[in-house]
């Protein structure tokens, strides 16, 4: 979902700086940064009815049962930097380890 969408859905930069304590111009930055502050999404999701994980899908995963989630190993704004990485560390090798041993050993014999 889109910034501009976002803001027009809680009725423009101004009504959403009032709601949220901020000067309008701060919301209207949020285009530049194409996405909304991690610390309003919480607060916008209540003001506009957009489900966090609309608005912000690299910090909130969409709730089970909506659709097919995307897969975490692989897609690392779908479920945040640290958690992206920290399903990287508890993969499984891809390759065959038996095979980096026979590579290993074609190698020495050169």
């Amino acid at each position: 979902m889109t910034v501009d969408a976002i803001i027009k859905a809680g009725g423009g930069p101004s009504r959403i700086g009032r709601q949220l304590g901020l000067h309008h111009a701060s919301v209207i930055e949020w285009r530049k940064a194409g996405q909304v502050p991690v610390a309003h999404v919480l607060k916008l999701e209540e003001i506009t009815g957009i489900p966090r994980h609309q608005m912000r899908p690299d910090i909130y995963p969409p709730p089970a049962g909506a659709g097919d989630p995307p897969d975490k190993t692989t897609d690392p704004a779908a479920y945040g930097s640290l958690r992206w990485l920290t399903a990287q560390r508890d993969r499984r090798p891809a390759v065959d380890i038996s095979s980096v041993e026979l590579l290993n050993g074609l190698h020495d014999e050169d």
